[in-house]
């Protein structure tokens, strides 16, 4: 163990780190607290034995840095003090110190402190790698060994999230093995499991870069995601991929497609992950699988994720615009407007593909806002959805003569609204 002895005095740091040798561990010194805080911000000691009574920062307001500095990273920490009273005891551990010896050092104490802490750190140790474990066990698949479908989008939304920081493409491939059910119908359950683990290791061996991840999906379905990858080069290991199963040539002649196992792949390229979401890339690679199948399988079909549409929702209420924000969030990037008095600069700079506007506002009607809107030169092909607790005839004569594009009844069901401004935007 490194064991950190923090003390402005030279003679106890010495005294100190020879019975700390004596013990078969390793010293280090620090002569402030101050010392102690940059040496830890570098290197972290298994163990550390602070002084209480130093100039500038005393040992408890260092141990009490430390601490914010290891945060849940425990550390034991035992002070070395010529005091010893309760008091300064319920001080100590208040600030975050694990135990006391008082001074003169006792060289017996001394090294029995450190065999208990060796100990309290080693189980310590067992129990951080038994977690780990089961950590890795929690997010991999029992069978193939890949990762799992949970891990995989945990990996997924911390590359997603990289890739928007940095302004970087992410590409993913969605995989399919052809005709697997027909596969175990005829080959057996335990052949199948088999069939599963050989894809899976090719599909591992075509992974090359640190952040890229394959997982099984589900079933017979694979997925990989590739941060920093344009679709050109997806494409290519996708398609290596495809290859390297082919050579495999493990027989499957129950399969319409081949007398082999062969596969379904499709690709998906989001170059804006600010206006996307990650389910947006994995439902594009789900659709270019399916291209994949409907096009004769054993193939790759790949394209860059279009940009979403961008829907501006003007409505006064509150609980409209929740509600209607719940609806459209998981198919477009929204706008929500609540006070219309400005509507037309905020159109201007939010340049919406559509509008979804109350009619009945306080500060404004949505009629005005509509015939506002048709008025100005860059608003005019705006399509306009007007959105009313009334269903009159009245009320869809004014929209239509102030120019909206459609009328939708409140309350708003979900199918219908998207059924409409898709009709639109489509």
């Amino acid at each position: 163990m490194r064991i950190l002895i923090v003390d402005d005095t030279a003679t106890i740091r010495e005294i100190a780190s020879a019975h700390i040798v004596e013990c078969g561990h390793v010293p280090m010194k620090a002569s402030s607290g101050l010392e102690a805080i940059e040496i830890l911000k570098k290197d972290i000691p298994e163990f550390i034995f602070m002084d209480v009574e130093m100039p500038g920062l005393d040992g408890f307001e260092t141990t009490r840095q430390l601490r914010e500095i290891l945060k849940d990273d425990w550390i034991p920490i035992i002070f070395l003090t010529g005091l010893d009273s309760d008091e300064q005891y319920n001080k100590g551990i208040d600030s975050g110190g694990d135990d006391y010896l008082t001074k003169p050092i006792n060289p017996i104490i001394f090294r029995a402190k450190i065999k208990a802490m060796e100990r309290i750190i080693g189980m310590k140790n067992c129990l951080n790698q038994l977690n780990e474990q089961l950590a890795r066990t929690s997010i991999t698949d029992g069978l193939t060994g890949l990762t799992n479908r949970r891990g995989f989008e945990a990996h997924a939304d911390k590359c997603w999230k990289q890739c928007q920081r940095d302004q970087n493409p992410v590409s993913l491939i969605m995989i399919d093995i052809d005709h697997f059910k027909l596969y175990n119908d005829n080959y057996g359950h335990q052949e199948g499991d088999s069939c599963l683990v050989e894809v899976s290791n090719a599909i591992q061996s075509r992974i090359k870069r640190p952040m890229d991840l394959a997982a099984r999906y589900g079933g017979e379905e694979f997925v990989v995601i590739l941060p920093n990858t344009e679709l050109e080069d997806a494409k290519v290991i996708t398609e290596s991929i495809r290859q390297e199963i082919e050579n495999l040539k493990i027989a499957h002649f129950n399969s319409t497609t081949s007398n082999y196992v062969t596969l379904s792949l499709g690709v998906s390229t989001c170059l804006n992950t600010a206006e996307h979401r990650l389910h947006d890339l994995i439902k594009c690679a789900d659709k270019a699988l399916y291209l994949s199948k409907e096009k004769g399988r054993n193939q790759v079909n790949g394209e860059v994720l279009k940009q979403r549409k961008k829907v501006m929702v003007i409505d006064d209420e509150e609980e409209n615009l929740s509600l209607l924000s719940m609806v459209l969030e998981n198919h477009f990037n929204v706008l929500l407007l609540q006070d219309a008095a400005h509507y037309l600069d905020e159109v201007h700079s939010y340049d919406p593909d559509l509008i979804l506007l109350d009619i009945k506002m306080p500060s404004i009607s949505g009629y005005d806002v509509c015939a506002g809107l048709r008025k100005d030169s860059k608003t005019r092909h705006i399509p306009i959805i007007l959105v009313s607790s009334l269903d009159k005839t009245d009320v869809r004569q004014k929209s239509k003569k102030a120019g909206a594009s459609g009328y939708i009844q409140k309350p708003v069901n979900d199918k219908q609204v998207l059924a409409k401004i898709n009709s639109f935007l489509d």
